[in-house]
């Protein structure tokens, strides 16, 4: 529906007399400003804050005035996957997409102080409450050749890898096949290259016993492409 047809209805409901168009009417007017969630871009980034500004990319329609942008969300707190002592982080770049989330009530005692707080303000489901979900992309811009058989860390164009597959981590890239050496395995190398003499028969050097007795050092669980 373009948007002349979509003010041509908003027109006539307001032109309606009946009681129960008046309540609809009136109800829609007050759900236009009760946010859930919606699509954003991201337009700067505080890395020291952890903080965003960003653009709400559904634009809203106004009687008489057409399809405007709505108000850039400020300050607005980017998460990162985490639990217990451990998260993932990455860069966030202006012009990276996102799914922002709309508090309840106000957030801003809870965001300066943490713990359970009163809300700042009366205000609900505002735009002013947003937080920024990163990972959320429109269809021109959503990577490609995802694995369906394994969890990948990965950049967007899958040239570096790092590849969690049961009971194999391969790092690199998704072809990768050289065997990486286990690091307890070459301390044991190293002290036998450190320790291991050379007795000699006639003119042939006889080959140390200690070293034609190492392990393999090539792992099975990680291969390096």
């Amino acid at each position: 529906m373009d948007a002349t047809r979509f003010k041509e209805l908003q027109d006539d409901e307001q032109r309606e007399e009946s009681p129960d168009t008046a309540i609809r009417t009136f109800i829609r007017s007050e759900l236009v400003d009760v946010h859930t969630c919606m699509p954003g871009i991201i337009k700067s980034f505080d890395a020291t804050k952890q903080t965003a500004v960003v653009q709400p990319a559904i634009r809203r329609l106004f009687v008489g005035r057409g399809f405007i942008n709505l108000p850039q969300c400020v300050d607005v707190p980017v998460l990162f996957p985490r639990g217990g002592n451990f998260v993932i982080t990455f860069p966030v770049a202006a012009g990276d997409e996102c799914l922002l989330t709309f508090g309840e009530r106000a957030i801003d005692f809870w965001w300066d102080r943490g713990g359970t707080q009163e809300p700042a303000e009366a205000r609900m489901h505002d735009l002013s409450d947003a937080f920024a979900h990163l990972g959320c992309s429109s269809r021109g811009r959503v990577p490609g050749d995802i694995s369906m058989d394994a969890l990948e860390i990965r950049t967007i164009d899958g040239d570096t890898v790092i590849r969690v597959e049961g009971g194999k981590v391969i790092l690199g890239s998704t072809s990768g096949s050289e065997p990486a050496v286990k690091g307890n395995v070459l301390a044991e190398i190293l002290k036998a290259i450190a320790a291991h003499t050379h007795p000699e028969t006639g003119t042939t050097t006889a080959v140390s016993a200690s070293l034609a007795a190492l392990p393999d050092p090539r792992s099975s669980k990680v291969e390096v492409g």
